[in-house]
């Protein structure tokens, strides 16, 4: 399937859900990440707010259960810039928000993070491949901020939905998820260059 075909799809597959669906597949979510070997010490980790209106997984309970269990864990949220690239900031108790053009909940208060200090990205997307090929809206913001991080940075990409079998305009930017996760499933993609 062609992105544009597969982001027209999943766009409306996500609006069908209703609210206690979305409750129980978040709380699934959650839990698959909880389950994961690689968040047993302090990390740098980008996570993101999700747009309610638009049925976005919301991994703020993973986050929030994280930084209270392991004390360092240092948690960012990506901000647009005026050139659509993003920014992390880094999120504590005092951090306040504010909406941006896309209904996405921004620090307004807080400070820069290094792309290269962040060990593991949380990506939220709307349908993911079973090569790890993520559609997200279009605007290739991840794609680009995943070129300023480390290389062996661990990129997770978080999906309502199961995998397709593949995306067939991938271009020579887009980068490939390691893991995928589902409320169902945990997904290793072959390329997985981290040392976990």
């Amino acid at each position: 399937m062609l992105k544009t075909e597969v982001r027209n799809l999943y766009k409306q597959k996500r609006k069908a859900l209703g609210n206690t669906m979305m409750q129980s597949f978040n709380a699934r979510v959650n839990q698959q990440l909880q389950h994961l070997p690689y968040f047993t010490k302090p990390l740098y980790i980008m996570g993101f707010r999700p747009i309610i209106s638009l049925n976005e997984p919301n991994i703020l309970p993973f986050l929030q259960q994280l930084t209270a269990q392991i004390p360092g864990t240092v948690i960012s949220f990506p901000k647009v810039k005026e050139d659509n690239t993003i920014d992390a900031y880094q999120h504590d108790h005092s951090t306040q928000y504010t909406k941006n053009a896309y209904q996405i909940e921004e620090p307004v208060n807080s400070i820069i993070i290094d792309p290269k200090h962040i060990d593991i990205i949380l990506i939220p997307l709307l349908a993911i491949d079973l090569k790890g090929y993520r559609v997200g809206y279009g605007k290739g913001m991840y794609d680009q901020f995943l070129t300023r991080c480390k290389t062996d940075i661990l990129k997770i990409g978080i999906s309502i939905f199961e995998p397709i079998e593949t995306i067939t305009n991938i271009d020579s930017w887009d980068i490939p998820m390691n893991i995928g996760i589902t409320p169902q499933n945990v997904y290793k993609f072959h390329h997985m260059d981290h040392q976990g």
